[in-house]
């Protein structure tokens, strides 16, 4: 990773740290597991984690940098119901832990949480990744709004079955 790389993951990890200090807990995705995948978006992902962990009644809160790592998050939890990539990954190796994750249970929530430019969209219509988020709002609003986007994904697997 490059110097501004770095700066930039510092910068989003002391930002989402004051938002833990500022915010109160979220009765939000209680009892969920989740698993958090980045290989390249440490501050956002490390601070994710952290908010997550803090702030909600969360079941399980993993962080996975790659596939092998994951694949080991995945069988110890039995699987997971949402699964988040913060970041584009730059190992595309990555992408295939939503097989890995949809192998335990078919209805896991996918979701991308990132600096949303048309690069990010485009690979999230390439890994069929329909729920994403601006990492640059509030992580509060993202938790709120994933909370929302598991529900109706729910309703809507329940519909398809």
């Amino acid at each position: 990773m490059d110097a501004v790389s770095m700066l930039i993951e510092k910068s989003y990890l002391k930002n989402i740290k004051k938002q833990i200090e500022a915010d109160d807990t979220l009765d939000v995705i209680e009892g969920l597991k989740i698993l958090i995948v980045s290989d390249n978006a440490w501050g956002r992902a490390l601070g994710l984690l952290a908010y997550i962990s803090e702030k909600t009644k969360v079941r399980h809160a993993e962080l996975a940098t790659n596939y092998f790592e994951a694949e080991k998050c995945v069988e110890n939890l039995k699987g997971v119901d949402i699964l988040i990539y913060v970041g584009i990954q730059k190992q595309s190796d990555n992408y295939r832990i939503i097989d890995l994750v949809k192998g335990y249970k078919n209805n896991v929530l996918i979701n991308m949480y990132a600096y949303l430019d048309p690069f990010a969209y485009q690979e999230c219509n390439k890994y069929n990744i329909l729920f994403t988020f601006h990492c640059e709002k509030a992580v509060r609003q993202f938790l709120i709004t994933l909370q929302s986007f598991y529900v109706v994904s729910q309703r809507l697997f329940s519909s398809r079955s």
